[in-house]
């Protein structure tokens, strides 16, 4: 009984605290509590701010070591931000909300390779991206997916059944080609000496 109880797994998961085993029960416990204490809430932040003002350089690392902890609420604020920022969209979806989007979505939407979630190592074709299905000029739970960068910057402005249709004309153009080069290659064989292709010409002085 003991050895079962002194497992590799079992001994990695006493090492973790209960706020790392319970994530998201944590969370909702932290968010009530701030909710009900505004007061101490204000002069928290009062405290950080004027300590983050003398020492710029522990805000900075601050920053960086929380963006890297929760990769996901980095990028769902990020996404939030430049579309309502920097596009002017109404955005109705909450940050949360794309949150628990974001934890849900290991693939594109588009193409179904893994997604590089990271922060901090610039974008690739696999960085995770927001889309507008169907490009409104508002963002919900209901008109928006996760894809990969490449595919993305590949829809540009089309709506989904646009790029879908986009996609298809492309696969039917090279599976065109590819009957076209298949149907030239016995023509050329039969161009050759003899009429055979080379590899079937028997041997010279065999």
């Amino acid at each position: 009984m003991n050895d079962i109880l002194n497992t590799p797994i079992l001994e990695e998961k006493k090492k973790l605290t209960w706020h790392q085993q319970n994530p998201e029960r944590a969370r909702e416990i932290a968010r009530a509590w701030r909710k009900a204490n505004p007061d101490k809430m204000a002069t928290y932040h009062l405290r950080q701010k004027e300590y983050f003002k003398e020492h710029p350089e522990k805000q900075r690392e601050y920053s960086e070591r929380q963006r890297r902890k929760n990769v996901w609420r980095t990028w769902a604020k990020n996404s939030i931000f430049f579309h309502s920022r920097r596009k002017e969209l109404v955005v109705t979806i909450t940050r949360d909300e794309l949150e628990f989007m974001a934890r849900a979505t290991t693939n594109c939407f588009y193409c179904g390779c893994e997604l590089l979630w990271s922060v901090g190592e610039g974008y690739r074709d696999r960085t995770p991206t927001l889309d507008r299905l169907h490009n409104e000029e508002i963002l919900t739970k209901d008109n928006i997916v996760i894809c990969c960068r490449q595919c993305n910057t590949t829809k540009t402005n089309r709506s989904y059944s646009e790029f879908v249709v986009y996609c298809e004309h492309i696969v039917n153009t090279h599976k065109s080609r590819l009957i076209a080069a298949a149907a030239k290659r016995p023509q050329a064989a039969s161009a050759q000496p003899g009429g055979l292709p080379l590899q079937q010409m028997p041997a010279i002085g065999g």
